[in-house]
């Protein structure tokens, strides 16, 4: 059905949103208000169905076409791009989230990743016109929430850490509740001897200079081939670079054959180092508690 009047024409002003389906509504000189049913793109396209309820509320649904010549000074017009700032909008929502209630995991933002956001943001504000760019963020805020969103993804790294190696030293502890010093010696001494196969049988090219960086969580080392000595990185625990005991880089590996042949025994030695490090480590934390206890015993008072 529609309603036409000849030579009429409807003078308008914009009223806001209202309806179920939240069209642009405008208001004519009477008091009676419209739906846009094209949602403020490609011109108005009124019908009639809208009212305002006791709250004032604009509500109803489209009923009639409205095929009046219609006028309207300051209608609502959809920019060409709000998709792109509803994109934006969305993605900086979820950096806020992510540093908040989403506590820092990266499956709560849209792209599931720190650095695709916010190069996705940066893309996003570096494509619109100058005089079309959103004031709401700006480049500086995107790199911010980029470094507090990596910040945050360190920090939960280190912390899961932590609470593996609390894990790891209360099985230790329940292991070494009934063990005696003499175990966990002869472990350490099994831990020596596995090096030293590696050594012997696996082995040809020698490692030396290990430093550990316990800051950042790496082993420094040298290992000579054809008479050179070569710089090595082995990750002992970096996840936010890679996997731990992994062997990283050896400078210059590439112009030695022997050390790709190698790679993995080199990478399964430093393991082997690490783990050696980590039972004297272990040795060292019993001998001062027996310390300690014997200690004790002394400086008590014998009723």
């Amino acid at each position: 059905m529609e309603i036409k009047e000849a030579d009429k024409m409807l003078n308008v002003k914009y009223a806001g949103f209202g309806g179920y389906m939240e069209f642009p509504c405008y208001e004519d000189e009477k008091g009676k208000i419209y739906f846009d049913v094209n949602n403020g793109a490609g011109g108005l396209n009124l019908y009639t169905g809208a009212y305002r309820n006791e709250e004032g509320e604009i509500v109803g649904e489209s009923d009639t076409k409205v095929t009046d010549d219609v006028e309207c000074e300051q209608p609502f017009v959809r920019h060409a791009r709000e998709n792109d700032y509803r994109m934006l909008g969305r993605l900086k929502s979820d950096c806020e989230y992510f540093l908040n209630f989403g506590a820092g995991r990266e499956d709560v933002l849209y792209y599931e990743n720190v650095e695709e956001q916010c190069n996705a943001m940066e893309k996003i504000w570096n494509s619109f016109e100058d005089n079309d760019k959103p004031e709401w963020i700006t480049p500086e805020q995107i790199q911010e929430y980029r470094d507090r969103m990596n910040q945050k993804l360190k920090e939960n790294g280190l912390s899961s850490y932590v609470e593996g190696l609390s894990d790891a030293l209360d099985e230790t502890n329940r292991m070494l509740s009934g063990i005696s010093e003499k175990n966990v010696m002869e472990s350490a001494t099994n831990v020596s001897e596995k090096i030293n196969e590696y050594k012997n049988e696996q082995m040809t090219l020698p490692l030396s200079n290990f430093e550990f960086d316990d800051e950042d969580g790496y082993l420094h080392f040298t290992v000579t081939a054809d008479d050179y000595e070569l710089e090595g990185l082995f990750r002992i625990h970096d996840p936010e670079n890679g996997s731990d005991m992994e062997l990283v880089s050896i400078d210059y590996g590439y112009l030695h054959p022997v050390i790709e042949q190698q790679w993995s025994s080199i990478e399964e030695m430093l393991k082997q180092v690490v783990m050696q490090r980590e039972m004297t480590d272990v040795k060292a934390d019993i001998e001062t508690e027996e310390t300690e206890s014997e200690y004790e015993e002394i400086s008590s008072p014998h009723l």
